[in-house]
């Protein structure tokens, strides 16, 4: 062209890299359909009750963000006793292992609502969270309206994910403080359905576990 070269360029220069759009939409109109999108409005999405925890169609993009928290805080809640959470290349045998499998359950349960509201209030004290702490209030009330509505449906011989209902109550009632006739009243609880099933009952496997620790909550009281 003619141009007399100016030699190397040796100060910081800037090159126009922004690839052009593909799309015939202009870029505010992209933009502004984008932050519609579900995982920017769910990113911006206060952590309240009412949203965190509304029912979602399934995602196969990425786990439940429901799952993701409770493993988080049965993770932190199962350390707190000075265990790992088990694996497949690592496991144990205590009655914590069956709690990050009852959380995991797919329809609403009351040891699903136990064990959230024990270990998310144990997580939201750790961190020292007061909305983690209120949003555990909330699922410790509704576990404490199904225990009720339970026993006066049901006599006799209780499973050991009701047991374990009631024993993760008492360890809520720990974190939080709470009178100590609640907690002495789930631990008591407790303790007299792991005896309707007998000595037979809790010999060994999951039942046993949740008699050894029952038996250590009840010398403490």
């Amino acid at each position: 062209m003619g141009l007399h070269c100016p030699g190397a360029r040796t100060g910081a220069f800037f090159v126009h890299a922004l690839p052009e759009s593909t799309s015939t939409k202009p870029i505010a109109k992209q933009i502004s359909i984008n932050l519609k999108g579900p995982v920017v409005a769910g990113a911006v999405q206060e952590w309240s009750y009412d949203q965190y925890w509304a029912p979602r169609l399934p995602s196969y993009q990425q786990p439940s963000r429901a799952d993701l928290f409770d493993q988080l805080f049965v993770s932190h809640f199962i350390e707190s006793f000075g265990f790992k959470e088990s694996t497949a290349d690592n496991p144990s045998s205590t009655w914590l292992d069956k709690l990050a499998v009852f959380i995991t359950l797919p329809s609403p349960t009351l040891v699903k609502s136990s064990i959230r509201a024990g270990s998310m209030f144990f997580y939201g004290s750790l961190v020292h969270d007061v909305s983690i702490r209120t949003e555990a209030n909330k699922w410790y009330l509704k576990a404490l309206h199904g225990l009720r509505c339970l026993l006066e449906q049901q006599a006799g011989v209780f499973t050991g994910d009701i047991i374990c209902s009631v024993v993760m109550l008492a360890h809520f009632e720990t974190t939080a403080g709470t009178s100590g006739e609640a907690w002495f009243q789930h631990v008591q609880g407790a303790t007299q359905m792991l005896q309707s099933g007998g000595p037979a009952s809790c010999r060994d496997g999951f039942l046993h576990q949740l008699f050894r620790h029952l038996r250590l909550l009840a010398v403490s009281i």
